[in-house]
């Protein structure tokens, strides 16, 4: 979990810092994500991730009618 985000630079003020960092659980669920992900590629490519999934069928989306 994090406790503290520092991303302060020369050139962004706090308050610039504060609106690109808004919501704290959007960043833990980034950060959450991004592990997860390693732990796949550790195992599979995420494409093989993915097909396994999907049980390995096309995954096909039908568009809305309007």
């Amino acid at each position: 979990m994090v406790d503290s985000v520092s991303l302060r630079t020369n050139h962004q003020s706090s308050s610039a810092i504060r609106a690109i960092i808004r919501n704290r659980r959007k960043i833990e669920a980034v950060i959450h994500n991004a592990r997860l992900d390693s732990t796949i590629r550790t195992t599979q490519s995420f494409k093989d991730y993915l097909w396994q999934q999907l049980g390995h069928q096309q995954l096909i989306i039908q568009p809305p009618v309007l």
